[in-house]
């Protein structure tokens, strides 16, 4: 399902499909990708929850020519560095330390932890076009690694982080996304003359039985990155 919906999405963004802005049948799909009907079926519903299309029963799916520009969603979980490569940048890490240290109260609550409890606290700055686009402090609690591992082998994803280093996987994350402006401190690590105001996002991950495994504070400048979300409108039953 998830592969033919890659294909199917590159497809459209190449002009193969729809290039009259209507995609062909659900027989025609399914023949095309062999696969079932009920596959073509379900991709499509997903594409429609994603706002890329818009099925109109009896008549065809049709494609939503603005939601294929839309590069930054806002609901999807992404790497940083996919992030900014989205956004027209590319993308580097700056710098990365590794500490371990307690969880403050803060920390010890969002996690489910004792207080004082011992954390590895990983800091990077990622870049975008070398300039600094987002500052990130991620907490893990040390009794959650399967090991500690070294900065060369940091992947730039807490999502395969987790995959490698961690005892249970990120199953989906939580974010509140809250405008700051930046303090001394934060000027200091994203190597900023000037105060701006950032987009913070609060980002709790969770594992499988929905347990808190990670948090992220996110620091991200949103004059290099600009986040977008399609907002539809709920279909009542008359």
């Amino acid at each position: 399902f998830l592969n033919v919906k890659s294909i199917l999405l590159k497809e459209i963004d190449a002009g193969i499909l729809g290039e009259v802005g209507r995609l062909p049948s659900e027989e025609v799909l399914a023949k095309r990708y062999e696969v079932s009907r009920a596959t073509i079926r379900s991709t499509l519903q997903s594409l429609e929850k994603d706002g890329i299309v818009t099925r109109q029963h009896g008549i065809g799916t049709f494609i939503n020519s603005e939601s294929l520009q839309l590069k930054m969603h806002i609901d999807e979980a992404k790497g940083f560095f996919q992030l900014i490569i989205d956004s027209g940048h590319k993308p580097s890490i700056y710098k990365t330390t590794v500490s371990e240290t307690e969880a403050d109260s803060r920390i010890a609550k969002l996690l489910n932890l004792a207080p004082k409890q011992k954390i590895l606290l990983l800091e990077r700055l990622f870049l975008g076009d070398g300039e600094p686009a987002i500052f990130v402090a991620e907490y893990i609690p040390i009794d959650s690694l399967l090991r500690i591992p070294l900065v060369e082998e940091l992947p730039e994803s807490i999502y395969q982080f987790a995959d490698s280093f961690c005892q249970e996987t990120i199953d989906y994350s939580i974010s509140e996304i809250i405008p700051v402006k930046a303090t001394e401190a934060l000027k200091q690590k994203m190597m900023l003359k000037q105060s701006e105001i950032f987009l913070k996002m609060e980002e709790l991950h969770f594992g499988k039985q929905s347990r808190p495994v990670i948090f992220s504070d996110v620091y991200v400048r949103d004059s290099i990155i600009r986040f977008q979300v399609v907002r539809k409108r709920p279909v009542f039953n008359e």
